[in-house]
């Protein structure tokens, strides 16, 4: 019982707290003892946690140790296990930050063994997170009503879930007051780290795409702030580094642009984090479309989808089709460009 009650207090430390810090001493002395199967789960979804955010070790070895640790639970999975649940968002998030395809086959899977149905948020982030391009639109409405019913919601997790489920389908907007909420709460002492980096990070994000600039740039500072207290290297990297290098691209600073995504991609390289590889890929995209270099934009752009195609298992591409037309209408590529324009088109759409 104390070994599993090690292990969650792991899970938390990483997943909830801010106490990633913590997390490898409560494993070791979870493991004096036999964890049993709930324990085990917990104990690796704290280490997957640990491996990947804190920047110790790399996304393979997060992906493989929940991957493994999943499929030895009794199967079908139980929809009511609340560590299962969180194991497989938190594989969802690992197949997320490696950025390919063949990493999302297990959560898949898993999803189609969970019993008797899938909760209805795991469910919405599976098809807006994994390849929204394909598998967004039929949830939409369900996306709408939950945004919808955050104004009576008082669970923050639920709120930042909701938000996160938001960000490739244009709905973010609606979910602000909400996630304002989270922030205030973690300013005023809140002990929910990681969700206040949630909401810094969509919040920030939002405001950037609504040109909200200056709103943008002091919570991608603030962002970066409190990742560096607790340790969140690569939520600050997708968070802050990100949205600073953003924000220096569409202002017109390329050595600024250079110098964070030089960070970015210095740091996801090794670890095989090919999401922070992409994301370096679009500022540099923004910033050589700002700088008239239309050639270096469209080889940056392809670095995340080829015209014509919506990469699989890759949700940033549907941030990237503007650019990625006028770069290859500017740089002479017109076929290109075409082809783009067609493939974003609806079956069916006239042409």
């Amino acid at each position: 019982e104390r070994s599993r009650r090690l292990a969650e207090a792991a899970y938390l430390g990483a997943v909830v707290t801010g106490g990633l810090r913590d997390v490898p001493r409560l494993l070791h002395d979870a493991r004096t003892a036999s964890l049993g199967a709930e324990g085990s789960l917990a104990a690796s979804v704290a280490a997957a946690h640990h491996l990947q955010l804190s920047g110790d070790g790399d996304i393979d070895a997060a992906h493989a140790m929940l991957a493994n640790a999943i499929g030895m639970q009794q199967k079908p999975y139980d929809a009511g296990s609340e560590i299962t649940v969180e194991a497989l968002y938190t594989l969802g998030w690992v197949c997320y930050f490696g950025g390919r395809a063949d990493l999302w086959t297990p959560f898949h899977q898993a999803l189609g063994q969970m019993e008797p149905d899938v909760p209805e948020l795991l469910a919405m982030l599976s098809v807006t997170f994994a390849d929204p391009a394909r598998t967004a639109v039929p949830a939409l409405g369900r996306i709408d009503a939950a945004v919808a019913a955050l104004t009576e919601q008082t669970d923050p997790g639920w709120v930042a879930r909701v938000g996160l489920a938001c960000m490739f389908v244009d709905r973010l907007t609606g979910c602000r007051s909400a996630l304002w909420r989270i922030l205030r709460a973690g300013r005023e002492g809140g002990r929910a780290v990681t969700l206040s980096l949630h909401a810094l990070s969509l919040l920030a994000l939002d405001h950037f795409v609504t040109g909200e600039w200056q709103a943008a740039q002091a919570l991608a500072d603030e962002h970066t702030s409190l990742c560096r207290t607790h340790s969140y290297r690569l939520l600050e990297l997708l968070g802050g580094v990100y949205m600073r290098a953003m924000l220096a691209a569409a202002r017109g600073d390329d050595a600024a642009t250079r110098t964070l995504t030089d960070e970015m991609t210095s740091w996801a390289i090794p670890r095989r984090a090919v999401l922070i590889l992409r994301l370096a890929a679009q500022a540099r995209t923004l910033s050589a479309l700002s700088q008239g270099d239309y050639e270096a934009a469209y080889q940056n752009a392809t670095m995340i989808t080829y015209p014509g195609d919506l990469a699989d298992h890759v949700p940033h591409a549907l941030w990237l089709n503007l650019d990625l037309v006028e770069a290859a209408m500017r740089s002479g590529r017109h076929a290109e460009a075409q082809a783009h324009v067609a493939a974003l088109r609806p079956p069916g759409a006239p042409p």
